[in-house]
């Protein structure tokens, strides 16, 4: 067994293999450019602004776009208040049970969304709760909670009215998903 010396001159601790002391060995050390990693195989990842980065490929949710699905979302939402609340039963009550059930993973979105008292959802806590997301998941998570929030809520009214308010109220929120969108 020998004994090894570190660049510094100072001996190193133990026995060590020369392979072993050969990997730990600065070989670049006149080819090191500023924010580079290098090793001994020469591999590198640059972190300047044009290195690499995490993008994805799903369209962005522009300001017009969230601003029109909350509209169609609140219209529907205030006919079924109404409807609910014309049948003697507690609309505000009803939905609010419904944005507090949403699943799991949709619930970030529905967090302190209380309604307006025409019945309309309180646009700026989603709009709040969405922005607090990632850009890449902000009109998917939209998208999917809006579309599962209707579907829940409008399936609760036609449980709980009677054929006639249940089919005056199909009649006006009639289109919603094709005016929701993608």
């Amino acid at each position: 067994m020998t004994q090894r010396v570190r660049p510094d001159g100072l001996p190193t601790q133990g026995a060590v293999d020369a392979t072993e002391a050969d990997m730990f060995v600065d070989q670049d050390s006149q080819d090191r450019g500023e924010g580079h990693f290098t090793s001994g195989l020469r591999d590198r990842v640059s972190l300047s602004p044009g290195g690499p980065s995490l993008r994805s490929g799903a369209p962005r949710l522009d300001d017009a776009d969230l601003a029109r699905k909350l509209t169609v979302a609140s219209e529907v939402i205030r006919c079924m208040v109404r409807a609910l609340d014309d049948a003697g039963l507690d609309g505000p009550d009803m939905i609010h049970q419904i944005l507090g059930s949403a699943p799991r993973q949709l619930r970030p979105l529905f967090r302190g969304v209380n309604l307006a008292e025409d019945g309309s959802l309180d646009e700026g806590s989603i709009t709040h709760n969405l922005r607090s997301r990632l850009p890449s998941e902000q009109r998917q998570l939209l998208q999917l909670g809006l579309t599962d929030l209707l579907e829940r809520a409008l399936e609760r009214c036609m449980q709980s009215l009677a054929a006639a308010p249940a089919d005056a109220l199909l009649g006006q929120v009639v289109g919603y998903e094709r005016r929701l969108g993608t």
